[in-house]
């Protein structure tokens, strides 16, 4: 096969990967078209621009039911960057200090160490989470 044949197959896929996307996208809003006529919704983001109705208990700015949606979904972004920024940093605390403790001469620190990883290695996500929330 000759280097002109594999570009223009190449090429082919490409263009058969971009009129499969092209379809996608277009039923996708063929369907969102035909949902919100349906349910009589309007297709205008304006609630936006009303009031939440609702209580965000964590903020770090100050919120009240009485403002509008987007400042809420403010709220809300601000409050899931700090909760990943504080886990991500106590993530890698808690596995720098089971690094130090596995490479660490005492026996029971290496236990210890040992017990935690066999532990939640070996227990599924859904379970640590229940878990964590009931217990």
């Amino acid at each position: 096969m000759h280097m002109n044949q594999k570009k223009i197959i190449h090429w082919r896929y490409e263009c058969y990967s971009v009129l499969i996307l092209i379809a996608l996208f277009s039923w996708l809003y063929f369907n969102w078209q035909v949902n919100v006529s349906k349910s009589h919704l309007s297709e205008s983001l304006a609630f936006l621009t009303g009031s939440a109705n609702f209580f965000i208990s964590d903020h770090w700015l100050p919120f009240s039911p009485k403002d509008p949606v987007w400042y809420a979904i403010l709220i809300a972004s601000i409050n899931t960057f700090v909760l990943g920024v504080s886990v991500i940093f106590s993530a890698t605390c808690l596995g720098l200090l089971f690094g130090f403790f596995s490479a660490y001469s005492e026996y029971k620190m290496q236990w210890f160490t040992k017990l935690y990883v066999d532990l939640f290695r070996n227990t599924p996500l859904v379970g640590q989470l229940f878990f964590w929330y009931f217990g």
